[in-house]
């Protein structure tokens, strides 16, 4: 995934998170503002490793990237 793709996905999860806490913040059902709060959590794990994996494919890219003569 390019950086700019990476960044772009990354927003995206961010809205999606930043609307299910709201949701939850302004919920009256219990049961349903637990859910929205493991939803959140789902979320908020799956941004982290996406963006994990994306550090680690760039870390990987920057070392195998052959070296030139100066």
């Amino acid at each position: 995934m390019t950086i700019p793709n990476c960044i772009k996905n990354s927003r995206e999860q961010l809205k999606f998170l930043k609307s299910l806490v709201e949701e939850a913040e302004n919920c009256k059902n219990s049961d349903h503002m637990a859910e929205l709060y493991r939803m959140a959590n789902n979320a908020t794990t799956s941004l982290s490793q996406s963006l994990e994996t994306h550090l680690k494919d760039q870390q990987k890219k920057k070392i195998n990237k052959p070296k030139t003569a100066a």
